[in-house]
């Protein structure tokens, strides 16, 4: 996903690009170009929903426009389909 990160953000400069991840990842993203940002969660350790309503309201902030899920696990369906 980093290089396609990159390359697509490269082609599209005038678009925000914002990554979520664990953030043990934030080094990938180091040397992205200036519109592409990284969001650091770590939700391992909690079973509740409430991390996650959270991190969805958090995001909402950025006024997303379009999702795309590149891990498609239960954590990601839910936030793809909260948007």
């Amino acid at each position: 996903s980093v290089p396609v990160l990159d390359a697509v953000a490269r082609s599209y400069p005038h678009v925000r690009f914002t990554m979520v991840s664990r953030p043990m990842c934030r080094a990938l993203f180091a040397h992205m170009p200036p519109n592409v940002h990284f969001v650091g969660v770590d939700l391992n350790g909690n079973t509740t929903a409430w991390p996650l309503i959270r991190l969805c309201g958090g995001l909402a902030e950025l006024h997303p426009t379009a999702v795309a899920d590149l891990h498609d696990v239960l954590r990601t369906q839910w936030l793809r389909r909260w948007f």
